[in-house]
Formats: structure tokens, sequence, C-alpha cells
């Protein structure tokens, strides 16, 4: 051909040489390039997830606000209500009116004798926990019948202490409904003394079960996220080193 043009061995070996060191440089590119794009898309998760996280903070935060605002009525007015057992157990009035607040509140209430007999439940107990007044009040074992094979023996056991020892106690334990379906209860029990002497008990319910499910899913999201952290760190020092052999 007129445009055939012939090269002597040696420039044939430069171009061969200068084609595969292009060829080289070109790999090394996209290797560089698939890296920061990797590194990238990590970044970008990493900063998805901890916005998520930091959302769901946020929420448990503003959650646990309005909790502890609510806890404070709560405790306030199961204060009142021992109060108003304490100073007369005719004041009916005064019961029912501070019964009815923690009704507004959101807590059930179970009242007992000193020997754990019901005596009273108001309607948000019943409510949260699926039991009639009839089907407890008379019966002795208090909130026993709230407990089920999952419920903490341990939590249990420290309650029964604290009612023996006529002492308040507060806990959060897994409880039963009438139907059998669980529900995460924050309990407090507080005893009423008549002239020096317990003669019942007052004890709230407080279906808890989004918070303790929130509080789980942060930690296992808290958990996954330190499982990334390390695979991250271990992908570099890999690469680092495959790095280091060549």
């Amino acid at each position: 051909s007129a445009w055939a043009v012939k090269f002597d061995p040696d420039t044939c070996m430069i171009i061969a040489a200068i084609f595969l060191l292009g060829s080289a440089v070109f790999t090394e590119k996209v290797k560089a390039h698939a890296n920061h794009d990797q590194e990238h898309a990590a970044k970008e998760a990493k900063r998805a997830s901890n916005a998520a996280i930091a959302a769901a903070e946020d929420v448990a935060l503003e959650a646990e606000v309005a909790k502890a605002a609510a806890n404070e009525a709560t405790d306030d007015a199961i204060a009142r209500l021992a109060t108003a057992f304490e100073a007369s157990e005719k004041q009916t009035h005064t019961i029912d009116l501070y019964a009815a607040a923690l009704d507004v509140l959101g807590k059930g209430i179970i009242v007992t004798n000193a020997q754990q007999v019901v005596l009273h439940v108001n309607r948000t107990w019943t409510a949260i926990t699926g039991h009639t007044l009839a089907d407890v009040v008379g019966n002795p074992g208090g909130s026993r019948c709230l407990q089920g094979p999952k419920t903490d023996a341990a939590a249990c056991a420290r309650m029964g202490a604290a009612i023996r020892a006529g002492q308040t106690f507060s806990g959060t334990v897994l409880n039963y409904k009438k139907d059998g379906s669980t529900f995460w209860n924050e309990v407090t029990i507080v005893p009423v003394r008549i002239c020096g002497r317990v003669e019942q008990f007052i004890g709230t319910v407080d279906d808890v079960t989004e918070k303790v499910e929130l509080e789980e899913a942060n930690r296992l999201a808290e958990a996954a996220r330190h499982r990334a952290e390390i695979a991250r760190h271990n992908r570099e020092m890999a690469q680092r080193g495959s790095g280091f052999l060549k």
C-alpha cells in the first residue's frame, strides 16, 4: 500500500512500551476513580445514616421531654390521691377527682389494701389491660393478673420486696393484657399510710411500648453504625496493605 509505513524492531518496541505505559496509567486512573466513587458512596451512606439517627434521637428527646412533664403531673396526682386516702377514707369525692385526673393523663391506677386485695381500678387501667372492674375487684394479688411467661421474674421479686417493706417501687416490666398480648408497663406502686401504718397501695399502669421499642430501634441503629464503621476501617486498612504490597 502507498500508505504503509515500516518500522524497525527498536521503534516497534518503543511504540509497544508507550502503549503499555498508557494502558497502565489509564487502568490506575480507572481504579482511582472507582475508589473515589466507593468512598463518596460510603460517605453519603454514613451521612444518611447519621441524619436518620439524629432525627430519631430528636424525636426520642421530644418524647422524653413530654414524658417528663406528664410524669411530673402524674406524680403530683398520685401524691394527692394518697393524701386523700390518708386524710379520710370517706373523702370519696376527692379521691374520685384525683382518679379522674390520672385518667386524663392516660395513667391507669389500681388500689389495693395492705394484703394486696384489689379495691378499685380506674377506666384507663381497664382500657390498657383489657380486664374489667368485675374481673379484678376483690381478687388477691394486686396486678399479678398482668404477669406472664416473659415477665421479668427479678423485677417481680423486687416489686414484691418493696411492697412487703412498705416502700415505693418503680420499674418497667413486660406485662400481659387479658387477650394475651404483651405491652411494656411503666409501673409505680406507692404505699398509703393511715396513722403511720400501711393500709393501702396505689399502683399505676402506663403503656410505654412505643418508647421502649424506639429505644431498642435506636440501640440497634447505633450498633449497626458501629459495625459499619469497623467494616469501613478494615476495608481501608486492607486497601492500604495491598497498596504497600504492590
